[in-house]
């Protein structure tokens, strides 16, 4: 299922199924994951793929997807062709997490 599926399929779940507080908010936490996944342009990316399997550009922007959820500041980054093989839309979508690492201080 790719990752624009599975952000439907939750928040319909989250809005009709769950109902405990703990489950409202583990269903927020990955939702939000997938939304930062889709941000840098890896919407396309099955859940069922390891690792391995991804390229050095998937492997780069799944990293700084990372760094933006965890709040990690004070950083460089030296990000090589980090729009490699992206559409124009996903470029821009980079272009504005890259400007959200920036303003919690990179």
């Amino acid at each position: 299922m790719p990752i624009d599926q599975l952000i439907s399929f939750l928040e319909e779940l989250k809005k009709n199924n769950i109902t405990t507080v703990q489950g409202k908010s583990m269903s927020e936490l990955i939702i939000k994951g997938l939304h930062s996944m889709r941000d840098v342009g890896l919407s396309y990316i099955h859940l069922n793929r390891t690792l391995p399997t991804l390229s050095g550009g998937e492997l780069q922007r799944l990293s700084l997807m990372t760094h933006l959820d965890a709040g990690i500041d004070s950083l460089i980054y030296i990000l090589d062709e980090p729009s490699m093989s992206l559409h124009e839309l996903e470029k821009d979508s980079l272009i504005e997490f890259l400007k959200k690492l920036k303003d919690l201080g990179n």
